[in-house]
């Protein structure tokens, strides 16, 4: 009985670092947007340089960090930013 409880304390401590593990992704052209992404979530560290620029001409960052759940997780990063604008 010992063996079988610890092969499966062992399976679900594999599964759950499956699916709640963030791996990094490099950081994106787009002013340096950075994701995790996991099986269940996506955290995307938004670093994106908006079209509109002020007065000096100086252009605007957008700086946030997003969590999104699944089925959200498995959207590429530019659905992400649609997402990330329609909430604003």
């Amino acid at each position: 009985m010992k063996k079988i409880r610890r092969k499966t304390v062992i399976i679900l401590v594999a599964v759950v670092l499956l699916l709640f593990l963030p791996i990094p992704s490099p950081a994106a052209s787009d002013g340096g947007t950075v994701e995790f992404r996991a099986m269940t979530y996506t955290v995307v560290k938004w670093h994106r340089i908006l079209p509109t620029a002020d007065a000096s001409g100086k252009a605007d960052m957008y700086i946030k960090t997003s969590v999104y759940w699944f089925p959200h997780n498995f959207k590429d990063i530019d659905d992400l930013w649609e997402l990330e604008m329609e909430s604003d």
